[in-house]
């Protein structure tokens, strides 16, 4: 199958924000043998199926699309991956005078598919055709094993990487670790080419996966793959209220905030972070794979239509 990726709605800082989230999908979809086009300028008539990514603040490009599924009816394929929280009221205005929830919800309906990265399937289907929605769980994606991962430990020498964006809520988990003398990076896709955020990642001897803000509902799974990749020990922000956890976090640490700070000083003090993190990595790659995880996505969504 021919997969279009349509990513023109999207600038230039969204586009490094998403790469730990859509090279997964890549890779495992070109291990299937399916043709993957990584940025559209527009949507491709069937049999290609076009995948949306959302973030719709602007009419045009679902104008557009609906105009043509109107038009080619059986002609066009299309689905939506929403890798946000679509009930976060701060999230769907991101942009001003943004339209991306309205937008969102106009597109759903129409959708042949609808994937999301985050545990919240159900509240998407209740805008989609029964059967058309399902949770993309990852997992080991051999394309984007870091080929080179760095086993030396004398080689590793930031202590932590925090991945993301440097925002408040990580600034303060951030300060508490160089009081405690350790050294702290962040991997922020404003200022930082995914290349260099891999190899810093690479370098690390603990990646640090938390959340945005305190109010954020879900933890993106980005961070944890591309900690697992490189070989590096993940340890991942837990709270109250916190969906159930994926396949992928049975290999991670989990934390909540108010002792992050004291756990990542105990696991670099130990010593025995490379041990955990060698442990880590071999049972992530025993697990089911992208590429299985992708497949059930496409099994649960009916894509066996599309093959007719």
């Amino acid at each position: 199958m021919i997969f279009n990726f349509v990513l023109v709605n999207h600038g230039p800082t969204r586009l490094k924000a998403m790469r730990d989230l859509l090279a997964p999908i890549f890779g495992a979809l070109e291990e299937a043998d399916h043709h993957v086009i990584h940025y559209a300028f527009g949507v491709l008539p069937a049999p290609a199926v076009n995948v949306l990514v959302d973030f719709f603040p602007n009419d045009g490009l679902v104008d557009s699309v609906l105009a043509l599924r109107a038009e080619r009816r059986d002609g066009l394929i299309f689905g939506v991956l929403c890798t946000d929280d679509i009930d976060d009221p701060a999230v769907m205005a991101e942009a001003d005078g943004s339209r991306r929830r309205d937008n969102l919800l106009r597109l759903l309906p129409a959708a042949d598919f609808v994937w999301t990265t985050l545990a919240q399937a159900d509240a998407l289907a209740a805008h989609c055709v029964p059967g058309r929605v399902a949770q993309l769980h990852y997992g080991f994606c051999a394309p984007e094993l870091n080929a080179r991962t760095v086993a030396d430990p004398r080689l590793r020498g930031t202590d932590v990487v925090v991945y993301g964006a440097e925002t408040p809520y990580r600034s303060t988990i951030a300060g508490q670790l160089k009081r405690r003398r350790l050294q702290c990076a962040f991997t922020d896709p404003r200022t930082m080419p995914p290349y260099l955020a891999s190899d810093i990642v690479g370098h690390a001897k603990l990646l640090l996966d938390l959340r945005d803000r305190a109010e954020d509902r879900f933890l993106s799974p980005a961070g944890a793959m591309r900690g697992l990749h490189n070989g590096t020990l993940v340890l991942s922000e837990s709270w109250n209220g916190a969906p159930p956890a994926s396949p992928h976090q049975n290999f991670i640490m989990r934390e909540g905030y108010a002792v992050l700070a004291d756990r990542c000083e105990q696991v670099v003090r130990s010593g025995q972070w490379g041990r955990i993190a060698e442990t880590a990595a071999a049972g992530f790659r025993s697990q089911p794979s992208m590429r299985d995880n992708l497949t059930a996505a496409m099994e649960a969504t009916g894509f066996a239509r599309f093959r007719r």
